[in-house]
Parts: structure tokens; C-alpha cells; sequence
């Protein structure tokens, strides 16, 4: 029984140090594509940037469906929980506001796609291109609305 332990262990720290190279290797495979991700990103958002300058200038609101959350200060990018994440334009930071306290705080590009969705921050950008469209449709829907309560009122 003590040979079948010692032989035992014996493999395990051998399966160790085969690993470590492959545990290291998907490491820096792993850092390549969130660098690669990042770039991406900061590659949209500056092609996205005049629409996002237009929009804080004239007061849009950024509103993100799948997040089901707005910010005046850029697009809505991410969320976990009550935690909301804006990426307002500047430089490679985004910025994480908690909900329930309403600290604000910055992170680093990289650390944000490393615990979100790289496609929901893509998805995100993309959108400031339809803000004002959807403004206008959820607008002309008040206005139906009213005067369907006016119409509902007076004949």
C-alpha cells in the first residue's frame, strides 16, 4: 500500500510539471486575445466617437435593452448585478457605477473585458448609432398616447 501512494504522488508531481508549461502557454494566449479584444473595442469606439460627442452634447440618453439600463455619460457596456458599466469615451477606462450606492469608480479596459461580455461592449457601441431613432420612436408613442387620452376624454 505504501509503494501504490509513493507512486502515486510520484505521477501527480510529475503531471504538475508537464502541465505548468501548458498551464502558462494558454496564460499568455489568453492575455494576446484580451489585448486583442481591447484594441477592437478602442477601435469601434473611436470610429463611434462623433455620434457619442453629438449625443452627450444634445443630452441623449444612452439606453441599453439587453441591460435594461441608461447613462447620459456614454454607453451602457456591461452590468453584473448592481453594477452598471459605462464606457464614456476617455481613453481606456470604463467606469463601473453601483446601483444600490451610487459609488462610482474606474477600471482599466482590459480588466472590464477580462469579467464581461467582449461582444455585449462591441453590441454597446454599435447601438449609439440608433439612439436617436429610438428616441423618436418612443416619442411619437407619447404623443399617440396623449392624444388617445385627450381623444378618450373629450370625443
Amino acid at each position: 500500500m505504501f509503494e501504490r501512494d509513493e507512486k502515486l504522488i510520484f505521477e501527480s508531481i510529475e503531471r504538475l510539471e508537464n502541465n505548468e508549461l501548458l498551464v502558462e502557454s494558454q496564460k499568455e494566449e489568453y492575455c494576446r486575445l484580451l489585448e486583442l479584444q481591447e484594441m477592437k473595442f478602442l477601435e469601434r469606439a473611436e470610429k463611434v466617437k462623433p455620434i457619442m460627442s453629438y449625443l452627450k452634447e444634445h443630452h441623449y440618453s444612452f439606453h441599453n435593452k439587453k441591460f435594461d439600463c441608461h447613462s447620459f455619460k456614454g454607453p451602457v457596456i456591461g452590468r453584473n448585478e448592481n453594477i452598471v458599466y459605462v464606457y464614456e469615451g476617455e481613453w481606456s477606462l470604463v467606469t463601473s457605477i453601483n446601483l444600490q450606492t451610487g459609488k462610482r469608480d474606474s477600471i482599466i479596459l482590459k480588466t472590464f473585458l477580462d469579467e464581461n461580455s467582449f461582444k455585449d461592449a462591441m453590441d454597446a457601441l454599435l447601438e449609439t448609432a440608433f439612439v436617436q431613432e429610438h428616441e423618436l420612436t418612443k416619442s411619437q408613442k407619447k404623443i399617440e398616447n396623449a392624444n388617445k387620452d385627450l381623444n378618450s376624454v373629450f370625443g
